[in-house]
């Protein structure tokens, strides 16, 4: 089954609306965009602004983005950049993105800043964020940015953003089957050395978005002993059960990777 089908979407809502329940929404102190209702308020947590540089996607542009979102029942959305990936003026990035979510109102868009561990003065990236463009976390691609888990700049990326009150996005898997040959080459991160890095950083509040599903099984039952790890859901995961079966409610979010992952072809 996948989300395509009515019944199994139905039962993917369900479990996201029990995540946002015990606290997804709280997390960030955000509030419900408004006219909707709270039975159905659903966080995206997982969608980019911006274009895709190898494909045209459908619903890219963001007035189309919201309004494809809202169809599917979402009250709110966490954005980041597509040009996080590909762009060495990281600063300008996320400038662009604070205005851009600005731009479709206040409660909708939820800013992401983009920081990169390999780019010199990374540290002021991490401080803007927080201090001039007021973001509530920061998404992270080290298979497009070429760093590993235990390099020590991202224990020091993840010290930093624990310090500022900042969430962090650990994004293990974008690019999908049907882009790979448009788009660039990328590995999946290794998540091996996260729960060792993790139990330095206890402070730091971390999303990873990618296939849990595909996640090793000892590395999976070593973070989900830490309260602070969240696990993205998406309708793909539909294809795979059980994985969820020791994972707290609480620590399961929703994130589409829209517009490169559509909602009907999940």
């Amino acid at each position: 089954m996948t989300i395509g089908s009515r019944l199994s979407r139905r039962n993917l809502l369900k479990t996201v609306v029990v995540a946002g329940g015990c606290g997804l929404g709280r997390t960030l102190g955000a509030k419900p965009a408004s006219g909707t209702a709270a039975s159905k308020e659903l966080v995206d947590t997982h969608v980019y602004l911006g274009q895709w540089p190898h494909a045209y996607l459908a619903d890219s542009e963001p007035a189309a983005l919201v309004a494809m979102l809202r169809r599917h029942d979402i009250s709110q959305a966490w954005a980041g950049s597509f040009d996080g990936l590909f762009h060495k003026d990281v600063a300008g990035v996320n400038e662009r993105l604070a205005e851009g979510c600005a731009a479709t109102g206040k409660d909708f868009f939820v800013p992401f800043g983009t920081v990169n561990p390999t780019l010199p003065d990374w540290e002021d990236d991490v401080r803007r964020c927080h201090e001039q463009h007021h973001m509530r976390g920061v998404r992270l691609h080290p298979n497009y940015h070429g760093y590993a888990l235990d390099d020590t700049r991202f224990a020091r990326l993840l010290q930093l953003a624990a310090e500022h009150r900042l969430v962090v996005q650990l994004v293990a898997q974008l690019s999908d089957e049907r882009h790979t040959w448009l788009g660039p080459k990328t590995e999946h991160v290794d998540l091996a050395p996260l729960a060792d890095v993790l139990k330095r950083v206890r402070d730091v509040r971390i999303f990873i978005a990618g296939r849990a599903s595909e996640m090793d099984e000892t590395l999976l039952e070593k973070l989900v002993h830490s309260s602070n790890v969240y696990f993205e859901l998406d309708g793909r995961e539909t294809n795979k059960t059980g994985w969820q079966d020791g994972v707290s409610p609480r620590q399961l979010v929703f994130g589409s990777g829209a517009p490169l992952h559509s909602f009907a072809g999940s």
